[in-house]
This record gives structure tokens, C-alpha cells and sequence, in this order.
């Protein structure tokens, strides 16, 4: 919820109404330049509270928002200012500029300027034909201008619908050969007049040919190349608060640009918004005006403390005799306020000195202008008294003295006549005017004698302040000297600390990756000892099926000598079955013919060879056995020997070698050190048992092939 600003006061009210009235600041004074179909000039000064006249711009002018700047690159005196007046003209209608050189008028009086002094001061000279600013085709009401350039010569004016200009100040004449001087056709939705102009700062500190524009949903960073007459421009954001707002008020200040007020097609506002210059963005400040605003203009104090708005429209379009000022710490937020005392603290204890403010030199017109006397008693009272005297004397002089020729002559020739009368007041004045010049005389001794003092104490301080004057002048020239040697290592300083913050970036950087691939590199060992863990348990598995297996053929072979007594009791039938179940060659004794079984078997008759065929073949078909010849696998060949395996283990790389020929050839492999995991290698007990019943296949074969042998023995001896 926001609150309404404190108004520190309301101001000694203006002597007339204004609105869009364009004001400079001067020391102590502001400086009320006409406004909105006024043509009346006032001075109001801070100090005092007063408002004086100035001027009046001539009657047949007619203001529509004009622009007033101080032309800084005239300044020579500093008890005056130049100022440049410009624009409120619209289309097809006669631009007019004036020129002003100011002088306060609180201290007019004081001096008493003879007419043909002051003439030359305070007064709009109108600029001739030639060097007016703005074509007949032009819009200037609304427009705002800004003093830049290397030299503070230059003056760039923005106004409708989006023109920028470029005028050289030495001849008022505008710049040729500009390139880019139209802001972008997308930008203004509306125009641009009575807009926010002002220039871009970075910590405090105006940027050369850098100016900001804000006018409803326009937003600016505009660029000036001085050297190549070329404009850039830079989107800003836009208060989405503001983007049909105008006729707001404005100042800027620690790279902030604070907007006041303003009005849109519907309405007023109260309200107060911050554009940062260095994050630009904008923020609503946490209160409000305690009276709604637009077509005001706002001035900021020289000590930066006070924010002054002059003149309002009220809601129907009326002037309004408005003055007032709020504190500029009200537009701080206190956490602000509080960043902004910490960074301050950092600096003071950063920096071990602190650079006084360097002060203006001042002449002996300007001490004068501003010295108050003091007179010496003495002299007070002797003037007192010569100027007694002298009123005195003016009365004498003025006495009606007697013509004789006139007068009758008793009255010239008596004792007691007219004439005897007069002769004696006559030599009462002689006596009066001898014991007048004795005093006159006395004093003229000790004006002699305070003159000699006091010139002689003059003689001194001209002396002293030739003297002083020599050493300022010296002092002057080693400042700039150090200055320039201050801001080359500034330079310096700054590119230093810009390497060093790229430095810092870099190794953040770094130090972020480093901790990444350290995590990485701990994921990789969790992982690695974990596996290594998982291994060694399949291993154990490993070795016990292999123990389970070998158990369970010993258990075999111990019965195999039961199951050899029941052969000779074996019928041809049990014989076949036997063979179809337990050869895994079962489909090679399909395939060959009988014929092949009586050359094979050694079978007498070809009738015993049928027998024999007919039983294996209807053993098959009730049994189907795989039909897949089977031969010997090549995995179950060591890479190395060639050969079966009869141990075969696992290596890290992933192959599998018969054990007694790795342990022999290892060293002729490359990388045979990672071969092996702690001097062992992984036995595969599956091969192993794959070749161990192919073994077993070829061992049940001869075992089949001696029962049917034997059979058939046995049929012959019967």
C-alpha cells in the first residue's frame, strides 16, 4: 500500500497562473521562463520566498511548451547566465528564439545599475530570421532539448513526430550531413511531445553525446557519434504504467530518472516511478504526491535536496498557481538509503584520503559585487558630520542675499537699518564658517592620515595577492599537471580492476567445474568400489555352482558303476532309448543309413542293423532330440593355445583365456598389467561346464556306441 510524500511546503504562491513552464536553475534562484500562453518571466528565490519580475516575452509571442537551456559554453562571469529560449510554436506557424542574459534581480537594486546597463541583462533579444531555431513545417511545441557535444556546443532538440536535430551553437545553424536522425518508425505509437529528455549518467556523471527519451510507450537509449555524424538508438523498457502517459515531471539524479505525475487520455495521476539508468528497470515508488499532477515542471536544488514543482493544469485544462517542494530523501526508500550509507562506508574505508571539492577562483569585480563594508566608527561619524556641514552650507548658499540698489538709503545708512542687520548675520557666518573649515581642516589631517594607513595596507594586500596570485597560478598548473597524471592512472586503475573482475569471473568458473569433476570423480570411486564388491560376490557365486556342479558329477560318476550293471540286461529298445535321450548326437545316427550302421557298429546282419535303426528312429519321433549338428564352439577355443579350454577365466578385458596359457603368454599381451584385478583373474564356470558337457557328450557317445556293440556281440553269440 502506498503513502502519500510529505510536501515540505507550500511555496509563496506565483503571481499569476502557469503550466508547462520551463524553469533554470540559478545559485538560489528559479527562474520561471513564461509558460503556457504566459508570457511573464519571475524569479523566486529559495532563500527568501519571494517572487520578483524579470521580463515579459513581447506580446505578439505565443508559448506551447517551450524549451529553455543555460548555455554553458558562454559562461565567463558567474553572477550571470546566458539562456537560450526555443520552440511552442506549432506547424505552419513562425519559430521564434530568443536570447537572454541574466542577472539576479535581488541584487539589481542593490547595486543600482544605471538603465543603460541593465538594459543589456534580463531582457528576451530576439534571434533574427537566420538563425531561428525550426522550419515553417516544424512542430516544436512540446519539444525538449539538451545541451552536448565535446565542447558543450552542441544542441540536440527531439521533438514531433520523431525527429532529432543537431544545431552547432557557435552559429546556431543545424548540423549537415546527419545520418540515422529519425528515432525508428516502431518506436513512437504516438509522437513524441512533452516527453521525458534527458541525459544518460553513470555515478553521477553525464555521458558524453548519451541521452534517455521516454514518451508513453517509447523508451530510448539514444547515441550520438560526434566524429562520424551518425545517431544510434537502443530499446529501453517501458513503464507499463506509463505507456499513454505524458505531460509528466521529471528530474534525474544518482543515475536514477524519477517521473512525477502526468496525464493520459482518461486522467491524472499522483503518482511517482524510478527508472534505474545502470539496471534499467523501472519500479513504482512506495508513495504518492499528495495532489495530482500534470504539465508541472520539476527543478532540483543546487545542494540536491529539494525537488520543486511549478505550476499544474487542473483536471478541465486550467492554469493553476502551484508551487511546491517535497524532500528528495522521501524518494529514497530506506533500504536504499541504507545500501547507499553501506556502500558509502565501503568506499571510506576503501580509499584512504578523500578529495576536497576544488572552489572557483573569484575576481575582484565578483568579490566586490557580493562584499558588505564595514566602516570604521570614526569615519561613520566624520561623514555624519561633514554631511551636517555640507547641509549647512546648502542652507547659506540658499539665503536670499540683499541688492542695494533696491533698498532705500536709510536702510543702507542707518545704524539700525536693513543693511547693518544683514552685515552683521554676515560676519556671525564668517566666524561659523572659519570655525567650520578649522574642524574641516582637522578632519582632513586624519583623512590623511587613516588615507596613508589604509593605502599603505592596501599596497600590502596587492603585494600579498600578487603574490598568492603567483603561487595559484603555479598551484593551478601542477593540479593539472597531477590531475592528468591522476586520471591517466584512474584509467589504469579502472582497467585493472576490470581485469582483475574478468579474473575473478574466470576463476569462479573454474572453481565451479573443479568441484564438479571432484563430485564426478567421487562417483566414479563409489561406483568402482561398489562394482568391485558385486564382482567379487558373483566370483564367490562363481566358485560355489562350481563347487555344487563338481559335487554333483562326483555323486555321478560314483553311480555311473550301478547304472554299467543293468546294460547286459538292456533289450535293443532300452538301448535306443538310452541313446535318444542321453546322445546329444542323436541326429547324426538319423541321418546316416543303415547300411552306415552295419559298417559303423560292425553288424553281421543288415537285419540287426534295422532292428536297431527302426527302434532309434521311433525313439526320435516320440523323443524329438535337437536338430542342430553340434560341433565344437569357437568361444569355447582359448585365444592364445588355440585349443579347448579345460580352465577358462575372464580377464579385464573382457576376453576369456584358458588359465594355464594366460598365465604363460600374459606378458606377450599389450596392457598385460590390466590383464588382471589384484593378481587374479575371474574364473567362467559356465564355459567351463559347457565344455565339460560337450566332453560328456562325446564320452556318452563311446558309451552308446560300446552298448550297442556289445549287444550286438551278444546276439551273435546266441
Amino acid at each position: 500500500m502506498s503513502v502519500q510524500v510529505e510536501v515540505i511546503k507550500n511555496s509563496t504562491k506565483l503571481r499569476q497562473s502557469f503550466a508547462i513552464a520551463p524553469c533554470i536553475l540559478f545559485k538560489e534562484e528559479i527562474l520561471v521562463c513564461g509558460g503556457y500562453v504566459t508570457n511573464s518571466c519571475y524569479s523566486y528565490h529559495i532563500l527568501k520566498e519571494q517572487y520578483k519580475y524579470i521580463c515579459s516575452y513581447p506580446n505578439s509571442v505565443q508559448l506551447y511548451g517551450h524549451c529553455i537551456l543555460q548555455l554553458t559554453h558562454l559562461q565567463t562571469n558567474p553572477n550571470e547566465i546566458h539562456l537560450l529560449s526555443f520552440g511552442g510554436q506549432g506547424k505552419h506557424e513562425m519559430k521564434q528564439t530568443f536570447s537572454m542574459t541574466y542577472r539576479s534581480v535581488w541584487e539589481c537594486d542593490n547595486y543600482n545599475w544605471s538603465g543603460s546597463v541593465s538594459q543589456a541583462f534580463n531582457t528576451w533579444i530576439p534571434h533574427s530570421e537566420n538563425t531561428n531555431i525550426g522550419k515553417i513545417e516544424d512542430d516544436l511545441r512540446g519539444a525538449r532539448g539538451l545541451i552536448g557535444g565535446r565542447n558543450n556546443d552542441l544542441l540536440f532538440i527531439t521533438y514531433y513526430p520523431q525527429n532529432v536535430e543537431v544545431i552547432d551553437l557557435k552559429t546556431m545553424k543545424p548540423l549537415t550531413g546527419i545520418q540515422n536522425n529519425m528515432i525508428p518508425k516502431d518506436e513512437p505509437k504516438f509522437g513524441i511531445n512533452y516527453h521525458c529528455f534527458v541525459p544518460l549518467t553513470m555515478n553521477n556523471k553525464k555521458s558524453i553525446n548519451h541521452f534517455i527519451l521516454f514518451c508513453r510507450n517509447t523508451g530510448l537509449l539514444i547515441k550520438y557519434d560526434e566524429q562520424n555524424k551518425t545517431f544510434n538508438y537502443e530499446k529501453l523498457p517501458i513503464c507499463s504504467d506509463l505507456t499513454e502517459s505524458k505531460f509528466y515531471s521529471f528530474v534525474y539524479l544518482h543515475d536514477l530518472i524519477f517521473l512525477f505525475g502526468g496525464r493520459n487520455s482518461k486522467c491524472r495521476t499522483n503518482g511517482v516511478w524510478k527508472y534505474s539508468m545502470k539496471e534499467k528497470t523501472w519500479d513504482q515508488c512506495g508513495f504518492t504526491l499528495p495532489m495530482k499532477i500534470n504539465a508541472s515542471f520539476a527543478v532540483l536544488s543546487a545542494d540536491n535536496t529539494t525537488v520543486h514543482f511549478v505550476g499544474v493544469m487542473d483536471k478541465v485544462g486550467k492554469r493553476q498557481k502551484m508551487h511546491v517542494s517535497i524532500n528528495v530523501e522521501q524518494l529514497f526508500e530506506l533500504k536504499e538509503e541504507r545500501v547507499k550509507n553501506e556502500n558509502k562506508k565501503k568506499m571510506e574505508l576503501e580509499r584512504l584520503y578523500a578529495i576536497p571539492t576544488e572552489k572557483d577562483r573569484v575576481s575582484d569585480e565578483t568579490r566586490e559585487n557580493k562584499m558588505t563594508i564595514e566602516i570604521p566608527k570614526n569615519l561613520k561619524e566624520m561623514k555624519v558630520e561633514i554631511e551636517k556641514l555640507e547641509q549647512k552650507l546648502k542652507e547659506w548658499e540658499e539665503e536670499k542675499r540683499i541688492e542695494l540698489n533696491e533698498r532705500n538709503w536709510d536702510d543702507i545708512w542707518s545704524y539700525d537699518g536693513a543693511f547693518k542687520q544683514i552685515e552683521n548675520e554676515h560676519l556671525i557666518q564668517i566666524h561659523h564658517i572659519s570655525s567650520i573649515v578649522k574642524t574641516l581642516i582637522g578632519y582632513r589631517a586624519s583623512i590623511s592620515t587613516d588615507m596613508s594607513n589604509s593605502s599603505k595596507d592596501l599596497k600590502e594586500k596587492i603585494a600579498t595577492q600578487q603574490s598568492i596570485k603567483k603561487e595559484l597560478d603555479e598551484r593551478y598548473l601542477e593540479k593539472t599537471r597531477l590531475k592528468k597524471e591522476a586520471d591517466e592512472a584512474i584509467i589504469k586503475y579502472v582497467e585493472c580492476i576490470k581485469q582483475y573482475n574478468q579474473l575473478c569471473d574466470i576463476e569462479a568458473q573454474i572453481l565451479i567445474h573443479k568441484q564438479q569433476k571432484d563430485q564426478i570423480v567421487n562417483i566414479i570411486q563409489s561406483i568402482d568400489t561398489f562394482n568391485h564388491q558385486v564382482l567379487n560376490r558373483f566370483d564367490q557365486l562363481n566358485n560355489n555352482l562350481k563347487y555344487l556342479m563338481e559335487n554333483n558329477q562326483k555323486w555321478i560318476n560314483e553311480n555311473w558303476s550301478e547304472l554299467e550293471k543293468k546294460w547286459s540286461k538292456w533289450n535293443s529298445r532300452d538301448i535306443a532309448i538310452f541313446i535318444g535321450h542321453t546322445l546329444k548326437y542323436g541326429m547324426s545316427l538319423l541321418q546316416m543309413s543303415k547300411k552306415d550302421w552295419m559298417d559303423v557298429f560292425e553288424l553281421g546282419m543288415f537285419s540287426e542293423a534295422c532292428l536297431i535303426h527302426d527302434l532309434f528312429v521311433q525313439i526320435h519321433n516320440k523323443y524329438p532330440i535337437d536338430g542342430n549338428q553340434q560341433s565344437i564352439p569357437k568361444e569355447y577355443l582359448c585365444p592364445l593355445s588355440k585349443s579347448i579350454m579345460k580352465d577358462p577365466v575372464i580377464a579385464l578385458d573382457g576376453k576369456t583365456y584358458d588359465r594355464s596359457s594366460i598365465m604363460n603368454q600374459y606378458q606377450n599381451i599389450s596392457n598385460d598389467s590390466s590383464l588382471m584385478m589384484n593378481g587374479k583373474f575371474f574364473e567362467k564356470i559356465a564355459v567351463t561346464a559347457q565344455i565339460c558337457l560337450l566332453r560328456k557328450d562325446g564320452e556318452e557317445k563311446l558309451v552308446c556306441f560300446q552298448l550297442i556293440a556289445d549287444f550286438v556281440k551278444s546276439n551273435k553269440q546266441l
